[in-house]
């Protein structure tokens, strides 16, 4: 499951989420290889953000780097929650769409964004990293 207990979790506001990936088409979406836990490889397309502004439960901004272990968890007006790999996020006409998995596209979930409410970050410490970027 994402989003241990014991890591730090960070909100992001969803005017700046807005504002960093309302510019970034799919196009401009860079490809990667990613080294999994086990040695496994994955190659998948990523928005080019390298690093994203965070608010820390104490109000301090935190500049975070982008890496395939951060974890983002949408929460929806009616307490509904939804987790995707913070790198496989990407925003188009006012909709959100995020991946479940790194095995395939197929599991990606669209939000319409104004049915969120709360967009919260956090490095889940899992051993993913990045071998190309």
């Amino acid at each position: 499951m994402m989003l241990a207990a014991s890591c730090s979790t960070y909100e992001l506001s969803i005017n700046t989420f807005k504002e960093r990936f309302s510019d970034v088409e799919y196009s401009d979406f860079k490809e990667v290889e990613v080294r999994g836990p086990f040695g496994e490889i994955y190659n998948y397309k990523t928005h080019p953000s390298e690093t994203i502004e965070l608010i820390a439960k104490s109000g301090e901004i935190k500049n975070m780097t982008v890496k395939p272990s951060l974890e983002m968890r949408v929460t929806h007006s009616g307490g509904k929650k939804n987790y995707f790999y913070f790198d496989k996020v990407y925003l188009t006409e006012n909709f959100l769409y995020g991946d479940r998995t790194r095995f395939s596209d197929s599991f990606q979930k669209k939000i319409q964004l104004d049915s969120i409410e709360k967009l919260e970050v956090q490095d889940g410490k899992k051993n993913f990293k990045y071998t190309k970027r």
